[in-house]
């Protein structure tokens, strides 16, 4: 510390230090809310930030599986490097043209019942909207993990627990208001 004081006076300002910011457990860092993201403990990252995490980015064109499934996602080409763990979240997604936030049901992962050793993708299901988004800006906000990723014997058994994650998500979005 004391030499930041000195880098200080010698460039004209005044280097101050402040008291850890601290929670129940420990102190607030960047390291604990990293950790609860790559957990998958979307909702502990949220209460450290005091805010939902949210990844900024453009929305890509996929392969439109989602679509043949019923179920139209939207592509997200993040500009974050921190995905949270793989999984199926409650999730935000507000597209600028639109200048409005839309609740939606987001997967984190690799899609282990379509594909073998795919990359990571984010793929959001948009509640009720049907929109061609392709190439704009998108803020996708976390709020809450909703299950693991998981290999189905089959598409009939993977659209079935789709429809299940849309509905829980329409029942979240029900009790807690978008932000």
């Amino acid at each position: 510390m004391e030499v930041l004081r000195r880098i200080g006076e010698a460039a004209g300002f005044t280097v101050m230090s402040i008291a850890d910011v601290t929670d129940a457990a420990a102190a607030i860092s960047s390291t604990r809310i990293r950790n609860a993201l790559l957990e998958g403990d979307v909702a502990s990252a949220n209460a450290l930030l005091g805010r939902a995490y949210a990844m900024d980015g453009l929305v890509a064109k996929g392969d439109r599986m989602g679509r043949k499934l019923g179920f139209p996602t939207m592509n997200l080409k993040p500009d974050n490097e921190l995905y949270p763990k793989d999984g199926v979240y409650f999730t935000s997604a507000r597209i600028e043209s639109f200048d409005r936030t839309f609740p939606s049901v987001t997967n984190v992962g690799r899609r282990p019942t379509l594909y073998e050793d795919f990359a990571t993708t984010i793929e959001s299901y948009i509640l009720d909207f049907s929109s061609d988004v392709y190439g704009e800006r998108v803020r996708l906000s976390f709020f809450d993990r909703v299950r693991d990723e998981q290999t189905f014997p089959s598409v009939l058994a993977l659209t079935a627990q789709i429809e299940r994650d849309v509905e829980a998500t329409r029942l979240y979005f029900r009790k807690n208001s978008l932000p």
